[in-house]
């Protein structure tokens, strides 16, 4: 009877403690992927940011070209430059030619291209009303690797939290049990 209730509470015991480890680990990656992907927004706006206060610049013909890569450091930057007139949108400007013009009510909006996904900022100028400066980037690179990067870590250190864990809840069923066992004995 003692070995019964002892391995009941060491499977509870068990499967708690796996569901609570792997709650955890799940909050600790999906609150990493949405602070990365903080992250680029910030630098996306910055970006619009430095754009819009360059862009008589453009708008004259001396920027040719956009040197926020190297500036920002971020790889697989798409930046067009948009004007309004009236319902008819127009590139005025832009880092490669077939970029997608999209409108969006929402300032940050995420796509599934064809093999990848992209993260893109809609900004509209304040100062030249009538251009939209639209941004994009591909998440992949800022994402998957430090999230690989996590998940090793967290593979590594669920299991040994685990095996701990485990020992030490064996340990403190056998002290809480001991009464019992003296009785039965």
């Amino acid at each position: 009877m003692f070995k019964k209730i002892k391995t009941k509470l060491l499977l509870w015991y068990i499967g708690i403690t796996f569901i609570i480890l792997v709650g955890f680990s799940y909050a600790i990656i999906q609150t990493f992927i949405y602070q990365n992907i903080n992250t680029v927004d910030t630098k996306l706006l910055a970006i619009a940011y430095d754009i819009e206060h360059d862009l008589d610049k453009y708008l004259s013909g001396e920027g040719k070209y956009f040197d926020e890569e190297e500036e920002f450091f971020i790889q697989n930057l798409d930046i067009a430059i948009i004007k309004k007139d009236k319902d008819k949108y127009s590139i005025v400007l832009a880092s490669k030619p077939n970029l997608l013009i999209r409108t969006s009510s929402e300032e940050f909006a995420t796509y599934k291209m064809k093999n990848s996904i992209k993260r893109v900022l809609y900004y509209k100028a304040k100062y030249y009303k009538e251009f939209y400066i639209q941004i994009g980037t591909t998440l992949e690179d800022k994402i998957n690797e430090p999230i690989n990067n996590l998940k090793n870590d967290i593979f590594l250190l669920v299991p040994l939290i685990f095996i701990l864990s485990l020992f030490a809840g064996y340990f403190v069923i056998s002290k809480a049990l001991r009464p019992v066992n003296q009785v039965i004995e």
